[in-house]
């Protein structure tokens, strides 16, 4: 995924903490809370406080490039951006596994 790419086509800067924030999203394989993501960032060196991941975080949750999960509060890329209708997810209590599904009746 092209994180510059994506800032522009949703009409934002593209600015440090933003491309480090999808970044970390990105080579997740599971929803992060913003506690995992502030400490994946500091743990490699880049300097982004909580307020600043919080705030980034609302901003792509606005947008629809992110997504704050139910159930656990947690956020995700969005898997599916150029899906219009209502995003939902799918949660396996039995193995973990999420999946993004969108649905236009919803």
């Amino acid at each position: 995924m092209n994180e510059t790419l994506l800032l522009k086509r949703h009409g934002l800067r593209e600015t440090q903490p933003r491309l480090l924030v999808l970044r970390t999203l990105a080579r997740s394989k599971s929803p992060l809370g913003v506690g995992q993501i502030h400490k994946s960032l500091s743990s490699r060196g880049d300097s982004v406080n909580l307020v600043t991941v919080y705030r980034v975080l609302g901003a792509l949750v606005k947008l629809g490039i992110v997504h704050q999960h139910p159930c656990n509060g947690c956020y995700a890329l969005c898997s599916l951006p150029d899906q219009p209708g209502h995003h939902g997810f799918l949660h396996c209590s039995a193995c973990g596994k999420r999946e993004e599904f969108t649905d236009h009746a919803l």
